[in-house]
């Protein structure tokens, strides 16, 4: 059981850290709009935000805790579903796959 504990939470560390570096990438190489640059520091700020509360949920020093953060963890989640979905309605991406990408 403690080997499944550890998998699982190395596994969020790793697909959390994912999603960040996805996300800076996709903004470093996307020429958008200027009306849209405050809905990627957004993206940015809130899909990072997610491997930070992730990781402080790991070493909680207790329930509460731990709960708090996870429960931090899925609202910068959804705020970052949300950001995508806002950009892919303003289509200010050329290539929309990449936000796609992100949702998965």
């Amino acid at each position: 059981m403690k080997i499944q504990k550890n998998f699982f939470i190395e596994n969020m560390k790793g697909r959390a850290k994912k999603i960040s570096v996805h996300v800076a990438k996709l903004h470093i190489s996307i020429k958008s709009e200027p009306s849209a640059t405050g809905f990627y520091k957004l993206l940015i700020k809130n899909a990072t935000f997610i491997g930070i509360n992730y990781r402080a949920a790991t070493i909680a020093r207790s329930i509460p805790e731990f709960s708090n953060k996870i429960h931090m963890t899925i609202e910068k989640a959804d705020a970052t579903i949300f950001l995508v979905d806002v950009l892919l309605e303003l289509k200010s991406l050329q290539n929309t796959m990449d936000l796609i990408d992100i949702k998965k």
